[in-house]
């Protein structure tokens, strides 16, 4: 199979390409950004003649009858709901028509596109009408759907708009995008088990994210993920409290969300009171450039070879040891209140994590930054929906009568 891929990252498309395809040639890439460059070549073998820098200055021509599939998403910042929303008229949304412009040059039988589902929305929905549009006028027929990777069996919440374009009817007509799966695995599978201390969020970040106001966000709760009975009994100046959650607010008239164990906290802008749906039941929010996540993390999942806690639960009764309680010290000033260290943690994911919410395998290379790497998987197309999208090409192209005339 022979692909080529423009805005092309870190690969993922090269990711997906190579779980579906024994005997995958990869004839050109092109991405504008050093540092992913740095990351590509160190983990792709291409030759430097046919790894393009920059869209505006490559020759489409070139590759004519050389492509099966091309495949890629110009930048999305121009299209995002959480931007300027500048669309097709921002300086990167401007490169949507550099992209049609190397598909009408290249021709291959297939091409596949992702953006942000807020491209459906752009100038009330004529943006993508009229990108359609334009592969139809090449001879291209399409199609579209908004899809999640959680649906996929990757414990992200991320939605893209995918578009599939045939040159053969009947290859299109057999093609669809695959039923949505129940999805297996959560958030904590994919987190490490040895993580340094400087992931951790610090007493201020977390403070800025408490829900209830409350000087120290942990002496009155241990989280759980939801399969458990509550964690522990606690007792404040005569008051009983069972809570086996925290408490993010959040900008509603709720003023707060909760977060289990596992679940996932979004940290950008800790001090707003205006943001909403902080908190990812069980799976990661969509991960951006500076991977701005947290994950509220079991203490009993022991770090190795890490000494150093936080917070201290006062006058916690509840033993993980003996499965059973400890006496209520209903005392305020006694001296023999019950004392359990830090019984969980919030800390920020790592890189390797956020790649493997990309589902980018561990044996990926990284030659960069953190703060690279957390750009580059927050701009990446997840690998799992690229492996879906081949695997169900390859299904409607033995579906199809006419598989000698495409590959």
């Amino acid at each position: 199979m022979r692909i080529g891929t423009l805005f092309s990252g870190i690969g993922s498309p090269e990711q997906g390409a190579k779980r579906v395809y024994d005997d995958l040639d990869l004839v050109f890439a092109c991405e504008w950004d050093k540092y992913a460059r740095e990351s590509f070549k160190a983990n792709y073998k291409i030759e430097d003649k046919n790894f393009h820098k920059d869209i505006a200055d490559m020759n489409g021509k070139q590759y004519e009858g050389k492509v099966d599939i091309v495949i890629g998403g110009s930048p999305c910042q121009d299209f995002s709901l959480a931007g300027l929303r500048k669309g097709i008229d921002g300086n990167k949304g401007v490169l949507i028509y550099e992209y049609i412009r190397i598909i009408q040059e290249v021709s291959p039988p297939i091409f596949i596109y992702e953006n942000v589902k807020g491209m459906l929305s752009d100038k009330g929905g004529r943006t993508i009408k009229e990108f359609v549009q334009a592969f139809r006028e090449m001879g291209y027929h399409c199609h579209y759907e908004v899809l999640n990777t959680k649906d996929y069996g990757v414990p992200q919440n991320r939605e893209r708009i995918f578009l599939v374009g045939f040159k053969d009817s009947e290859h299109y007509y057999n093609f669809s995008f695959a039923p949505k799966i129940k999805l297996e695995k959560r958030l904590k599978d994919v987190l490490e088990s040895d993580v340094d201390e400087k992931y951790y969020l610090s007493d201020k970040m977390i403070k800025c994210l408490d829900g209830r106001g409350d000087i120290s966000p942990g002496y009155k709760f241990k989280p759980t993920d939801g399969e458990k009975n509550a964690n522990c009994l606690t007792v404040k100046y005569g008051n009983y409290s069972t809570d086996t959650y925290i408490k993010v607010k959040q900008g509603t008239k709720k003023g707060y969300d909760i977060a289990k164990e596992g679940d996932s906290i979004n940290i950008s802008f800790p001090n707003s009171t205006t943001r909403r749906g902080r908190v990812g039941k069980q799976v990661a929010q969509t991960l951006d450039c500076a991977c701005n996540q947290a994950v509220v993390e079991d203490i009993n999942n022991p770090l190795k070879g890490k000494t150093k806690y936080g917070w201290h639960f006062e006058q916690n009764v509840y033993s993980e040891n003996s499965k059973c309680t400890r006496t209520i010290m209903a005392g305020e000033g006694s001296g023999s209140r019950a004392k359990v260290i830090q019984e969980y943690r919030i800390r920020k994911l790592t890189p390797r994590e956020c790649f493997r919410l990309q589902d980018f395998p561990d044996t990926f290379k990284f030659v960069v930054s953190n703060s690279q790497l957390y750009k580059q998987a927050g701009n990446s197309i997840s690998v799992n929906m690229m492996e879906m999208i081949f695997n169900q090409i390859e299904k409607s192209r033995h579906q199809t009568t006419k598989t000698d005339t495409l590959f």
